[in-house]
C-alpha cells in the first residue's frame, strides 16, 4: 500500500532539484565518506543502492542522494521484482520514477525462481544484487537496514538459544555474504542505528511516498510476529534496543579482534596454488576456530560458511601432524607449527563461474602456477598455469570489512544522530 502524501512526486522532484554542494547529510554522512574513501572507491565509480520501495529505503535513497550529490558521486538504484504479486510491477515502476527523479540510474532485476526457505532466498537475492552492482561497476553497495531489523533478528536468535556473540544481526559494514558474485563488494547500512518510525515520520514531515509491502503484516512470518510483540511491549524498547546494540557491539569487537591477529606479519600464507598455510602457536582455541572458519571458506572458493560445532569437531578428530579432515568444501591438517587447509578435491565443479576457475583463480596471462605440487593440491589447480590465486585478496578484503565494521564510540554516537534532526 502507498504511503504518505499524494503530492509527494512534487515536493521529492523540488528537493532534488534543490541539492547542492551545501547539503547537511549530518554525522551518518561523515562515517559514510571515511568508510568508502578507505575503500579506495574511485569518483567515476557509482554507490549502488537497494531500494525496495518500502519507507526505510526509499528514505535511504533520499539521504543518499544529496550526499552523493555534494561529493559529486554517482548512484545506482536496485530493486528486485519477485513477480509473487501483482502489486510487484507497481512497486518497482515506483522506485524507477524515484531514481529517474534522483538523477540516479536505474536496474531492475526480475526474480522469477524465488528460493524454497528464508535462508535461501536472501542468498539468493544478495547474489542478484551483488551481481548487478558490480556490472554497474559500484564497489559499495547500500542497505536500508534500521535498528529495528537487529532488534527484531536479535529476539528471534534468542528464542533459539543462540549464544550472546551470535545475537546480533547485519554489521554497519561488512563484505558480501556472497562469492564469487560478491567480491570486493563492500555492503553498507547507513541507518543500522537509526528508527524505522523515525524515517517515516522524517519522510512524512517531507511528504514523501513509500510502499508498505502485504507480507509486513503477515503473521504466518516470525519477523512479523516478533515486531507485533515489541509493539505491545513498547515499554521495553529502549532496554531491548540498548541490549541489541550492547550485542552488536560484542560480536564486531570479536570479529575484528579476529580480523587483525590474522592480518599479522607471517601469520598466515597463501602459496600460489591456493594452499593455506596458518601459524596458531599463541592462538587460543576460540580464536583459532574463527579464523579457521574464515580460512576454510576461503580456501573452497565458495560463500558456504562451515558450521561451527562441525568444524570444532573436525579439529579434535585430527590428532597428530599429518591427519586430514574435510569440512564446508576444504581439507584441513596439522602441521608443527599451525595448520594447512586446502580445497577438497571432490567439490570442485566443472564449469567456470563468473570468469573464474572454482571461486579461487581468475586467468592471468602475467602469472604462472609452480610447475609441480602435491599430489591432492594438483588435483585442485585449474589446467595450464596462465593463473592467480584470488584467495589472499578475499582474505585480506574480508578481514578488512571486519575492521571496519567495529564502529568507534564516537562513530556510534553520530550514527545514531536522529535523521529528522537534518535538513536536506
Amino acid at each position: 500500500m502507498l504511503q504518505g502524501s499524494p503530492t509527494g512526486w512534487h515536493q521529492a522532484n523540488e528537493l532534488n532539484q534543490g541539492v547542492t554542494d551545501k547539503s547537511d547529510s549530518g554525522p551518518i554522512g561523515g562515517i559514510l565518506a571515511d568508510l568508502i574513501r578507505s575503500g579506495g572507491l574511485d569518483s567515476g565509480q557509482p554507490v549502488a543502492v537497494a531500494v525496495s520501495g518500502g519507507g526505510d529505503s526509499v528514505a535511504m535513497l533520499k539521504w543518499i542522494t544529496a550526499w552523493a550529490a555534494a561529493r559529486r558521486l554517482r548512484l545506482h538504484v536496485i530493486t528486485i521484482d519477485h513477480g509473487l504479486r501483482p502489486e510487484a510491477a507497481e512497486e518497482a515502476a515506483f522506485v524507477s520514477r524515484l531514481a529517474s527523479m534522483y538523477g540516479a540510474t536505474f536496474d531492475l532485476l526480475k526474480w522469477r525462481n524465488p528460493s524454497r526457505g528464508q535462508a535461501a532466498a536472501r542468498k539468493a537475492r544478495q547474489r542478484l544484487l551483488a551481481t548487478a552492482a558490480h556490472d554497474a561497476g559500484a564497489r559499495t553497495l547500500l542497505f536500508g537496514h534500521t535498528l529495528d531489523d537487529v532488534l527484531e533478528t536479535m529476539i528471534m536468535r534468542r528464542r533459539r538459544g543462540v549464544r550472546l556473540r551470535r545475537l546480533a544481526g547485519p554489521s554497519f559494514v561488512s563484505a558480501s555474504p556472497v562469492w564469487p558474485e560478491g567480491r570486493d563488494l563492500m555492503l553498507v547500512r547507513p541507518f543500522l542505528f537509526q528508527r524505522r518510525t523515525t524515517l517515516r515520520r522524517w519522510l512524512a514531515a517531507q511528504q514523501c511516498d513509500w510502499f508498505d509491502e502485504p507480507s509486513n503484516t503477515d503473521l504466518r512470518y516470525e519477523r512479523v510476529r516478533v515486531r507485533n510483540f515489541l509493539r505491545r511491549h513498547s515499554g521495553w524498547d529502549t532496554a531491548l534496543a540498548g541490549m541489541a546494540i550492547g550485542a552488536l557491539q560484542h560480536r564486531q569487537s570479536i570479529e575484528a579482534e579476529m580480523a587483525q591477529r590474522l592480518r599479522e606479519p607471517g601469520r598466515y600464507r597463501v602459496a600460489p596454488d591456493g594452499l593455506i598455510l596458518l601459524r596458531d602457536t599463541d592462538l587460543d582455541s576460540e580464536m583459532t576456530v574463527d579464523i579457521l572458519s574464515l580460512l576454510v571458506r576461503a580456501a573452497s572458493g565458495s560463500d558456504r560458511m562451515p558450521r561451527r560445532h562441525k568444524l570444532v569437531a573436525a579439529l579434535s578428530r585430527l590428532g597428530a601432524a599429518g591427519k586430514r579432515q574435510t569440512v564446508a568444501g576444504a581439507w584441513l591438517q596439522r602441521d608443527h607449527f599451525g595448520y594447512r587447509i586446502g580445497r577438497d578435491p571432490r567439490s570442485i565443479p566443472r564449469a567456470m563461474q563468473a570468469g573464474l576457475w572454482d571461486g579461487r583463480f581468475e586467468p592471468s596471462p602475467e602469472d604462472e602456477l609452480p610447475a609441480t605440487a602435491d599430489i591432492l593440491v594438483r588435483q585442485t589447480r585449474p589446467p595450464g598455469r596462465s593463473w592467480r590465486t584470488l584467495i589472499d585478496g578475499r582474505i585480506r578484503h574480508e578481514t578488512g570489512m571486519l575492521i571496519a565494521g567495529r564502529l568507534s564510540d564516537a562513530q556510534l554516537t553520530a550514527a545514531q544522530t536522529p535523521i529528522d534532526t537534518l535538513r536536506l
